[in-house]
């Protein structure tokens, strides 16, 4: 969305926010379509609903979010977390964390042996 939250940033949304009281400013989550989730800023707010803009777009989205479409408010985010999410839905991720576990428990299983208990 822009240097507040950067693409692959994680959003932390409150769903317990009402529709109602969104204001000019607010950075909000909405649905677009049954699998993509948007989290944008309100710019105006309207009879037919809520204007959002990303940041960075140089113009509004298109449609206007409803009560039917509305999530809730973003609360705190944590930066470069969906990348790292995203490197583990690919299949060099899956394959890099599945290398890794297998890793840990051979290193596990040779070291166990290895340490001495003292009494």
């Amino acid at each position: 969305m822009g240097e507040l939250l950067p693409v692959g940033c994680v959003c932390f949304v409150s769903t317990y926010s009402k529709y109602d009281s969104v204001e000019t400013g607010d950075v909000i989550s909405f649905k677009v379509d049954d699998d993509m989730f948007v989290t944008h800023r309100a710019v105006r707010i309207t009879p037919e609903g809520i204007i959002t803009k990303g940041d960075e777009n140089m113009t509004d989205d298109p449609d206007v979010v409803t009560k039917d479409n509305y999530i809730g408010k973003t609360v705190f985010a944590l930066p470069c977390v969906g990348r790292l999410f995203g490197f583990f839905y690919a299949l060099s991720g899956k394959i890099t964390l599945a290398v890794s576990i297998l890793a840990l428990l051979v290193m596990g299983r040779f070291y166990r042996g290895k340490v001495k208990t003292q009494n």
